[in-house]
């Protein structure tokens, strides 16, 4: 009865919220519009034409089980550091190709064909959950600093944070391998390949359009005004107002840190973390598939805080020889 209680308090608590938002869309929709809009550019622009490809193509491979002379190969290795099955080496590199969502579509893939345990998408989406290079070095070191060493820097950092923060949530040593059996292709290989990655990107689509309104709202009811306040006050340089966009957003938490002009020695470090921890909106991103197999978010948050704190600490040791 009390746990039915909780729940019906929490359901109205949730309700009125959402009604509050709704309230605040209705009274001015233009700036909503406009957010949900720069959701749909970005998604159009990065998302679309680089995560496509990658899902329909990964796709048909998980169908026709080309993975598991992959997973043979790896096993000792990937057993040794992760304790996960040696498929994982795949995932890792599909992962570091495309960037953010592609290491948690894959697991997902694998843990729907029955080829991973629950367990072992846990462990390796800890170190399987990255950025790519025409994001980092692209986007964030040639576009935003205009320098490829910057680009560089910062994915070096950003893998071995992942690759650390893979070690750190091993686990136990399983006595036997958790690959199980495949399941046979569908005879409508192409179609359902294609449905399943427009469906995919399509969801992606719509978690950033929410992710952008909700960063509006947060900005417009200044919600995060004492959170900033207080990185203010501990950081040398006052950027929390950058640092909080950026775990919002990470593209526009890193363009605006960029935009300061601020020691690269400061910069980088921070902006190693946003990219380690990937924001809230790619949260939401990865959340589409990881709640397939049932992980929680606090425990996907928790890997990718340790994933940008270990990416940033890094960082800064590079920055203090160079």
């Amino acid at each position: 009865m009390y746990k039915n209680k909780t729940f019906v308090d929490k359901n109205i608590f949730t309700t009125i919220i959402l009604l509050f938002l709704t309230i605040l869309i209705i009274i001015n929709p233009s700036k909503y519009t406009l957010a949900t809009s720069n959701g749909i550019t970005l998604w159009g622009k990065v998302i679309l034409p680089t995560l496509l490809p990658f899902f329909f193509i990964t796709k048909i491979i998980n169908e026709l089980n080309g993975i598991e002379k992959i997973s043979k190969i790896f096993t000792k290795p990937m057993r040794k550091l992760f304790n996960c099955p040696g498929i994982g080496a795949y995932v890792f590199l599909m992962s570091v190709l495309s960037g953010y969502p592609m290491g948690a579509k894959i697991i997902t893939d694998l843990y729907n064909n029955n080829s991973i345990t629950q367990n072992d998408a846990k462990k390796m989406l800890s170190f399987c959950s990255t950025s790519g290079p025409m994001f980092v070095v692209g986007s964030v070191g040639v576009g935003m600093f205009f320098d490829i060493k910057v680009g560089l820097i910062l994915i070096i950092c950003h893998l071995l944070g992942a690759f650390l923060n893979g070690f750190i949530y091993r686990g136990k040593k399983e006595k036997e391998l958790t690959i199980l059996s495949y399941k046979i292709p569908s005879k409508n290989l192409l179609n359902d390949s294609m449905f399943s990655s427009i469906n995919a990107v399509l969801m992606i689509c719509g978690f950033m359009c929410i992710a952008f309104v909700v960063i509006e709202i947060i900005n417009t009811l200044h919600l995060n005004t004492p959170l900033i306040s207080l990185l203010n006050t501990i950081l040398p340089h006052k950027c929390g107002g950058e640092i909080i966009n950026g775990i919002l957003e990470v593209t526009k938490g890193c363009m605006e840190i960029s935009c300061l002009n601020l020691p690269i020695a400061f910069s980088l470090p921070i902006i190693s973390f946003l990219i380690g921890f990937g924001g809230i909106s790619i949260h939401l991103q990865s959340l589409i598939f990881i709640k397939q197999f049932n992980m929680s978010y606090k425990l996907f948050f928790v890997q990718k805080l340790t994933q940008g704190i270990i990416s940033c600490a890094i960082c800064f040791l590079v920055c203090l020889f160079i």
